[in-house]
């Protein structure tokens, strides 16, 4: 075996950084950066989602705002549907109602009448609920 005449007295430093180590330093940026801090995030029981889905009802004198429980205190309820009842003219919520529905899958609301709402959910099922005659919403049976 020849010798070369200059032993290696150190370890091999690339010349060139490797396209996968710019790749993993830029997905490293993007994971903390779309995490970030937990400050920023809306916590406690009443949180959840900025902006409503909202649907008028058929007599345009009320509306259906649908949100998402964004609120980390009950995993069981966590990124699950909340839906109000609101008087269009006093914004006055009528009734609200944790429907513990999936935002993650597939679900649809909409008015019935002017007093029933129905939820259909992937992951629940189908609901329902009427206005009573004391102004309580209640689970109902669906047409």
């Amino acid at each position: 075996m020849r010798s070369t005449g200059s032993p290696r007295s150190t370890p091999y430093l690339p010349t060139q950084i490797k396209p996968w180590l710019i790749c993993a330093a830029l997905a490293c940026i993007l994971v903390v950066g779309c995490i970030g801090r937990t400050s920023d995030r809306q916590q406690g029981p009443a949180a959840a989602t900025a902006q409503p889905v909202l649907i008028d009802s058929p007599q345009q004198d009320r509306t259906l705002a649908i949100t998402v429980d964004t609120s980390r205190d009950d995993p069981t309820r966590y990124l699950t549907l909340i839906f109000e009842v609101r008087d269009k003219a006093t914004q006055a919520i009528l009734h609200r109602q944790q429907t513990h529905a999936s935002s993650r899958l597939a679900w649809s609301m909409r008015w019935l009448d002017n007093s029933a709402v129905q939820l259909e959910s992937s992951d629940i099922g189908t609901f329902c609920w009427r206005e009573q005659p004391d102004g309580a919403w209640l689970e109902a049976e669906c047409p």
